[in-house]
């Protein structure tokens, strides 16, 4: 009599009834765990703007409220009521999703000395947060671009473009990499902080987001250099400039982009997901020409982004072809709520 070895088939799910079960019934968490783990890690945008997810229909309702008025109260005079100027924004999701997808064959799982579908996953995860990143930064710039309202309100128009043609430096290079771009920046951002006190846009929840040269260009800025006999230390760069404004984050250069510095109270990040490029197809919404697009500055309520139900993920067993096949898919949108909240920066 055979000692058979009982074989511990750990990735079937014996929840499902007899005969519909195989061995790879359990990958599927584990794929959209590792998708949405490298998702929220490469996703830069989405925690700086009003961001929902829905779980059923297509649409989502923001109300905008603009100031109430005041008055000083007579004796006996009746409290009627003031006027106060209201609006509903619409954000619809677009009309089909993102997919990433894959298949692994059975045999170059097991012959790989890494583990291939873990790579595969994370590479998916960071496919999508990059091109939410990209949908988001392109309805930032388009609402900056808005510059009429519609309606009997009060509501103020839209932020405007920050170049050479409305007073302001523009930028040296295609990236903005030198440090009289860094300048410019500040000039520029310190002009937009200005716009946005005087339509009452709230100084807290703003953000910029820039190129990663003009980043860098930003974070040079006022360093200390040597001219041969003697060291300039001029505070400045990751130090700060405090006649600037400029708060820098830390002494150690070497944290790369993530790290924020703060200009006239206000976070700059790099983003290699401005929108560069004459963007011609896809919704029209995310379409614009881009090209000396430098950076954006706005308010968490600028715009709109809705999600269905995050990121979500299938995998499938095929036995005639003896592989997995697995998807990663995202159906997201978004559109403009306020755009008087935000500001593009771009060259002449």
């Amino acid at each position: 009599m055979a000692n058979n070895a009982n074989t511990l088939r750990f990735l079937t799910n014996q929840a499902l009834a007899t005969g519909s079960q195989t061995p790879t019934d359990l990958l599927l968490p584990v794929f959209g765990g590792e998708v949405i783990a490298a998702f929220e890690e490469a996703n830069q945008f989405l925690p700086l703007v009003n961001y929902k997810q829905i779980t059923e229909g297509k649409d989502v309702k923001y109300p905008a409220v603009w100031k109430i008025g005041s008055e000083y109260h007579e004796a006996g005079t009746e409290l009627l009521g003031m006027d106060v100027d209201t609006k509903e924004y619409t954000i619809s999701l677009d009309d089909r999703p993102l997919v990433a997808h894959f298949e692994v064959d059975d045999i170059d799982t097991s012959m790989a000395h890494f583990d291939i579908r873990n790579e595969l996953a994370l590479e998916c995860g960071r496919e999508m947060a990059r091109q939410m990143d990209r949908k988001v930064g392109c309805l930032l710039v388009n609402a900056a671009r808005v510059t009429a309202d519609t309606g009997t309100n009060s509501f103020p128009i839209g932020g405007n473009d920050y170049a050479t043609a409305d007073g302001f430096s523009d930028f040296s290079a295609a990236n903005g990499n030198t440090e009289r771009d860094g300048a410019a920046l500040v000039e520029a951002m310190a002009s937009i902080s200005q716009a946005m006190d005087e339509k009452d846009v709230p100084a807290n929840e703003r953000a910029c987001v820039v190129r990663v040269g003009l980043y860098y260009a930003l974070r040079r800025l006022g360093l200390p250099y040597y001219d041969g006999s003697v060291v300039n230390a001029a505070a400045g760069g990751i130090w700060g400039r405090s006649d600037l404004g400029i708060k820098g984050p830390n002494a150690n250069a070497t944290q790369g982009y993530q790290v924020p510095i703060d200009v006239f109270g206000t976070p700059v990040y790099a983003s290699n997901h401005i929108p560069t490029t004459n963007i011609t197809t896809g919704p029209a919404k995310y379409q614009g020409d881009f090209t000396k697009t430098m950076g954006v500055m706005f308010h968490k309520s600028a715009i709109g982004v809705v999600q269905m139900a995050g990121i979500t993920t299938e995998t499938m067993r095929d036995v005639r072809r003896q592989s997995d096949f697995m998807v990663a898919k995202m159906l997201m949108g978004g559109g403009a709520l306020r755009p008087y909240c935000a500001y593009e920066i771009s060259a002449a």
